[in-house]
């Protein structure tokens, strides 16, 4: 049954596109634009943002803007709160373009809403990569989960918390978006809750492919298991990023973080990176001018 109601008024979504599969993106909207108010696609330059525009056209409630230049993930996420909050909205849901939302989220949602220590709630990722959404729903989850931080697609914020917060960090362009806004929530005071019921369907990505190379993994019982390594084959632009940004998230939240778990976390990621990643030394090279451009980045380290 569809979450309808008061409630639903005050809810909307946001999707940031950029050169989408149509399909994948038509079944997106189709599983949420009947949970919510408002629909928001921000699309960054896509090559084919006239199909995006023809696709939408059937949807009274979808609406889009189109950026001419590719201005990142949190320039996009901004405009979406900014563009929301204006229309009155009170809560988002942050959707990639190709996550499949549950047909009950927001009505799971919508139970701890009410909750004032609550600065976002995200669903169970159900990594279509790693596990089955059959495996999911065998899985005995407790009812919700305080998380450290939370991936943007999924994540439910309250726009009042996001513009008081001073939403997403527009410097990162990509990556680390969604770290940094969990980890300034948490500094100033709000908690994240992974609702285990909730989930959405995720995708790594299209390039991302299993190797033969095995790594411990830990499950939700924290039982060790050995499973295949993913290699991801992103962009060099994209490890650049991702070496810059995580060496600046490490300045500035040393002071919730610590300094020795994340510099280990960091130093392992780009090592394993070396062992799997085709390209090797155009990897090596992206992530060396990343750390290099992180480390000469000036940000303050946030206080408690």
């Amino acid at each position: 049954m569809l979450f309808e109601g008061a409630y639903m008024k005050k809810f909307a979504a946001g999707i940031v596109s950029y050169n989408p599969d149509i399909s994948r993106l038509k079944e997106n909207i189709e599983t949420i634009r009947k949970q919510v108010k408002i629909v928001l696609i921000i699309d960054n330059a896509s090559d084919n943002v006239v199909d995006i525009r023809q696709m939408i056209k059937e949807y009274k409630n979808v609406y889009m803007i189109c950026n001419t230049v590719n201005k990142g993930i949190a320039v996009a996420l901004n405009q979406i709160c900014h563009y929301l909050k204006e229309q009155g909205m009170v809560w988002c849901l942050l959707l990639d373009q190709d996550s499949i939302c549950s047909e009950n989220l927001i009505e799971i949602f919508s139970k701890y809403i009410d909750d004032k220590k609550v600065g976002m709630l995200c669903p169970y990722i159900v990594d279509e990569f790693k596990i089955t959404l059959s495996k999911y729903k065998q899985m005995t989850l407790s009812e919700k989960t305080i998380c450290d931080y939370a991936i943007t697609s999924g994540s439910f914020i309250k726009l009042d918390i996001w513009e008081k917060i001073g939403g997403f960090f527009e410097d990162l362009f990509i990556d680390g978006v969604d770290a940094d806004y969990s980890y300034n929530l948490r500094m100033h005071g709000y908690v994240i809750y992974r609702v285990n019921k909730g989930y959405i369907m995720h995708q790594q990505g299209n390039n991302t492919e299993k190797t033969h190379i095995y790594r411990i993994h830990r499950d939700e019982t924290g039982r060790k298991t050995i499973k295949p390594a993913f290699r991801f084959n992103y962009s060099m632009m994209r490890w650049y990023y991702m070496a810059r940004n995580n060496w600046i998230l490490i300045k500035k939240y040393r002071k919730l973080n610590g300094l020795a778990k994340p510099l280990f976390n960091y130093i392992i990621r780009f090592l394993s990176v070396i062992l799997i990643e085709r390209h090797k030394m155009k990897v090596i090279a992206s992530i060396f001018n990343g750390f290099i451009d992180g480390v000469k980045y000036k940000v303050e380290t946030v206080k408690f």
